[in-house]
């Protein structure tokens, strides 16, 4: 990614993208595939339109591994992002623990440890409550 896209932000978004593509596809194909045949039947026998059948059927049952990959994806998103700024980045939180580690400044590497860890813990708590309002029906 370096070679083909530089040094700049769209290489960090570019990497990052191509990193978590592949958890969310194949949860959501994991979740498509264990929709029970019984609700695609009877879609079928009330003569459902495909565009309904799968916004109103399929979505709704694959919902729950879609967010599975989802919560996998911003783990691995965030993991992506730090190691797109370690290597010929002049900038981000990756950059500046980095810098510190070089600088044998350990205040500023284990705060930058620190914001890292509080930002996955409040992306995942967001992602959370999200997850929890679109899936309340399936909590139950």
């Amino acid at each position: 990614f370096l070679v083909l896209l530089g040094i700049g932000d769209l290489q960090k978004v570019v990497l990052i993208a191509v990193g978590v593509f592949p958890p969310i596809l194949l949860n959501t194909i994991d979740g498509v595939r264990s929709v029970e045949q019984l609700h695609l039947d009877t879609a079928s026998a009330y003569q459902i339109p495909r565009v309904n059948r799968i916004v109103q059927v399929i979505l709704p049952s694959a919902a729950p591994k879609i967010f599975a990959g989802l919560r996998i994806s911003l783990s691995v998103a965030i993991i992506l992002m730090v190691i797109s700024e370690l290597f010929a980045a002049t900038d981000g939180i990756g950059f500046r623990i980095t810098q510190a580690a070089r600088n044998f400044a350990y205040v500023e590497l284990w705060s930058g440890i620190v914001v890292l860890g509080l930002l996955g813990i409040a992306l995942n708590a967001a992602l959370g409550v999200l997850e929890t309002r679109v899936l309340r029906w399936s909590r139950q």
